[in-house]
Order: C-alpha cells, then structure tokens, then sequence
C-alpha cells in the first residue's frame, strides 16, 4: 500500500481508498492462505464424518417424517440465503455480519446433522469475531464447496422421499409419519 489520501478528506475518497485496499489485502490473504495451506486441520479433523446425519436431527425430533422433512427444507432455505448473505459481508468487510450468520449457521448446521459445515461455520464465526481477514478468506474460500455438499446431500430428502440413503445416517424411508 503505498498511496495516501490528503486533507481535508472526503468521506466519498476515503472510503473508496478503503474498499480498494481492504480488496487487495483480501487478495493477498487469500494467496497466502492457498499457499500455506491455512484450514487443511479442520478439513482433517472432520473427514470421517458424512456430509449430512440426519441420524443427529432424528435424536433431536424422534422419528416424525413430516416434522423432519420441514425442518429440512427450512434448514435449507435458511443455508441458502444466510451463504448469500455471508458473500456479502466478506465482499464488504462486514466482520459482524461474518460473524453473526455463521453464529446461526452453526447452530442449525449442527443440529440437522451437517457437522462439517457446522464447523467450517464455527471457524467463520470466530474469526468473524476478531476480525481475523486471513481465518475469514480461508473459510469463505472452503465454504461454497461445503454448502453445494450439503445442498446435494439434502435432495433426496426434500425432492422425493421414496430416495435416500439407506445407510447409518438414515433415509426418508426409515421416518414414520
């Protein structure tokens, strides 16, 4: 960085200097996050669990089909716009923002059993809590990866309940009505 802006300073200059270099400095906290290979221990850490349990919301709501289903579809749309909303806050440094969606994204993450992603969350929220910009571009540089995962893993659920898997993280065969 090596401009500068002069007094008196316009609010107008000064916060388009600002977009530029928090720009630049996103781009060079996500090369050296690429590089250093920032994130691998989580992305260890959470390898031997499956995308989606729906094992762990079924402990949660017992074996209600037609409650699961639309806690399902609600975590959904609620993954869908709080993803878009995230991309907006990283776009715009919005450090609170960062930090309190993926606060909530945690939480409903986990308790539907997608604990990868309720993690890659947790890790948001923190360094959105601190501000932490090389922490933030490694998780959002992870994350559209984790949430499309998740989305496709939630299809044979929501789309046709006759489909699911049929392993130890349950189908939608197995729920009663």
């Amino acid at each position: 960085m090596d401009d500068y802006l002069t007094k008196p300073i316009a609010l107008k200059d000064l916060e388009e200097k600002l977009q530029l270099w928090a720009e630049e400095a996103r781009e060079a906290v996500e090369q050296a996050s690429e590089e250093l290979g920032l994130g691998d221990e989580l992305d260890r850490s959470m390898e031997n669990y499956p995308t989606l349990d729906v094992g762990v919301l079924k402990k949660l709501v017992g074996d209600k089909r037609e409650l699961i289903l639309r806690l399902l579809g609600t975590y959904q749309e609620s993954l869908s716009s709080g993803y878009e909303k995230l991309v907006d806050a990283y776009e715009s440094n919005d450090w609170e923002t960062i930090h309190s969606t993926a606060h909530t994204l945690k939480s409903s993450s986990r308790s539907v059993g997608a604990l990868p992603l309720g993690e890659l969350f947790a890790s948001l929220e923190e360094a959105g809590g601190q501000s932490n910009v090389a922490l933030v571009a490694s998780g959002m540089a992870r994350l559209a990866e984790a949430v499309d995962a998740v989305h496709a893993e939630l299809q044979p659920w929501l789309n046709d309940s006759s489909h699911g898997n049929s392993d130890l993280q349950g189908s939608p065969e197995e729920l009663t009505v």
